[in-house]
């Protein structure tokens, strides 16, 4: 069980690291956010290839996004019964877009996501297939 003040400092702290970083280069993204609601948008591909600055770069043009990078030891042992405490800080942060990150990484993350898209949640999840 992680306590939730444990999954905010997490959360914080990755999006203040995500703000301070150069944008990079500007990915040419032809993707049509709104059609983003039955389905979660899912980015995958080798490791350090750029998914979480393209993440930001998507993150910028939006209001109201909620980022967590699940591959962080402050989140280690983050199990299924621990979404209700992300559930809460989701709220607080009046989130309607959701970037997850490695969150393969939970079991039963699916069961979650699925969840969140029968609530409105736009999703957009990035992990590698290393």
């Amino acid at each position: 069980m992680i306590l939730e003040q444990v999954i905010e400092k997490a959360a914080n702290e990755q999006l203040d690291r995500l703000n301070s970083l150069d944008q990079g280069l500007i990915r040419e993204k032809n993707l049509n956010l709104k059609s983003i609601q039955s389905h979660a948008l899912i980015i995958t591909d080798v490791r350090r290839i750029g998914k979480s600055t393209l993440l930001m770069q998507i993150m910028r043009n939006l209001d109201q996004t909620f980022f967590l990078n699940f591959e962080t030891p402050l989140l280690y042992g983050f199990s299924i019964n621990d979404f209700d405490r992300l559930d809460r800080i989701i709220k607080k942060k009046n989130a309607k877009w959701l970037f997850f990150d490695e969150i393969q990484t939970v079991i039963a993350w699916e069961l979650y996501i699925r969840k969140k898209l029968d609530e409105g949640f736009h999703i957009i999840i990035s992990g590698s297939n290393a």
